[in-house]
């Protein structure tokens, strides 16, 4: 049978799933206020509430004149980052977004088959190396353990690597790299 809850016990449920879904939910809030805020506005700090204006509300401002009432907030919020974005930048954020997108996906499904077959071959067969004294375990881990290291340890290496392979600002070198750091993920 199940146990029925006390109130209190509700109430802390409730409490902390509507905490939880602020969490959640405020960097989604905070990225679409920063997106319809001016660039002075974003450089200023943090505003959270923006200001609209009711055109069907006017009032009287010190000098007689009916003006539209604002409501009270942090900010004025704009739309023309979306519009320059649609607009004007339209090609070049395109570009952007289909680099991204062939990058993502080529590192995506390299890392996938790569990944699969290492563990397929991890788990499927018995390695033992007598030299190190590595059996399969021992291989996982360090395959795991080299997303232990910082990413910046590598730049220096590719770098060198990269401009004698001619794969500096190419689609193949991030998706060898890209590839290179989720691959632990994907055994």
């Amino acid at each position: 049978m199940r146990k029925k809850r006390t109130f209190l016990q509700s109430v802390l449920l409730y409490a902390t799933v509507l905490f939880w879904c602020f969490i959640v939910l405020f960097p989604f809030y905070w990225l679409l206020t920063t997106s319809i805020k001016t660039q002075i506005s974003v450089s200023r700090g943090p505003k959270y509430l923006p200001s609209f204006e009711v055109p069907f509300i006017t009032i009287i401002d010190e000098d007689g004149n009916e003006v539209p009432y604002t409501t009270p907030g942090d900010f004025i919020p704009t739309g023309q980052h979306w519009q320059d974005l649609f607009t004007r930048d339209r090609d070049e954020v395109v570009r952007h977004f289909r680099n991204s997108l062939i990058a993502a996906s080529g590192s995506t499904i390299l890392a996938l088959i790569i990944g699969s077959m290492a563990g397929y071959g991890l788990s499927r067969f018995k390695y033992y190396c007598g030299r190190l004294g590595w059996d399969n375990e021992n291989i996982a881990f360090w395959i795991i353990s080299n997303r232990f290291l910082p990413p910046a340890l590598f730049v220096v290496p590719f770098l060198l690597i990269y401009s004698r392979l001619g794969l500096i600002d190419t689609h193949s070198g991030l998706i060898i790299a890209y590839t290179m750091f989720n691959l632990p993920f994907a055994v």
